[in-house]
């Protein structure tokens, strides 16, 4: 397939896209449907873990838990709910590191304030300390289980993720 963008149909991108594109495709049709805002609350359960995964992945993939937590998802304010989308799909390296980083947090409770929540992280712990755990959900995404899965679960629920073209 030659270029593959928000405006290719969802049934080509089903039909012949690589895991990569398929996922980042579904993700741009999903955010449409919401003005491109990220609001955990308002997506279906399916919705929701793709739209969770992949932008907190990109977020971690470039900056760590530190750029996460710096920043708020509305309808997720302690990403209970992101970490949970990393376990409905299996990656259980990544949901890990969010549960190691939560533990980071003072009585392991993720602050609902993004000032307040990433100073806190990034006091509690190492920068060393720190990485390791955000490599954890890198290792994810360099061996390509990330983008797998993803596409595995877009293609096990393309009745509930509705029409898009």
């Amino acid at each position: 397939m030659d270029i593959v963008d928000h405006k290719t149909p969802f049934a080509v991108l089903l039909a012949e896209a690589n895991d990569v594109d398929l996922v980042d495709g579904t993700f741009v049709k999903i955010g449409a449907r919401y003005n491109h805002w990220v609001d955990a609350s308002k997506y279906s359960p399916e919705e929701r873990v793709i739209m969770l995964t992949w932008h907190s992945s990109g977020i971690i993939g470039n900056g760590g838990f530190e750029y996460l937590f710096s920043d708020d998802f509305d309808g997720d304010p302690d990403y209970a709910l992101t970490a949970e989308c990393f376990k409905t799909l299996g990656l259980m390296r990544s949901y890990n590191a969010f549960q190691d980083a939560f533990r980071l947090f003072p009585g392991g409770q993720v602050p609902h304030k993004a000032e307040k929540r990433y100073s806190q992280y990034v006091e509690a712990a190492s920068e060393e300390v720190r990485e390791s755990i955000s490599k954890e959900v890198w290792k994810d995404a360099w061996e390509q289980v990330r983008e797998k899965k993803l596409a595995q679960f877009i293609r096990e629920n393309v009745s509930e993720l509705g029409p898009f073209d």
